[in-house]
């Protein structure tokens, strides 16, 4: 389930590791490889915490939105 967006929940059918972008013109999501050097760590320990989930989503404008300007 993805909450990147206020207004509406969505459901992301691949649950592989990877990020989100949100667009905020045309309130479309892309999926995005993860960046290098991050990943996720569910069922990990960090500083003492169990981490159960990890979100990582980006907010901006799309390349189709930007080449319609």
């Amino acid at each position: 389930m993805l909450t990147i967006d206020e207004d509406s929940t969505r459901f992301d059918v691949d649950n592989s590791p990877h990020a989100h972008f949100f667009c905020k013109r045309c309130t479309h999501i892309y999926d995005l490889p993860l960046p290098p050097g991050i990943k996720y760590v569910e069922g990990q320990k960090m500083n003492g915490h169990e981490v159960a989930e990890t979100h990582l989503y980006y907010k901006g404008t799309c390349r189709e939105c930007l080449a319609k300007k």
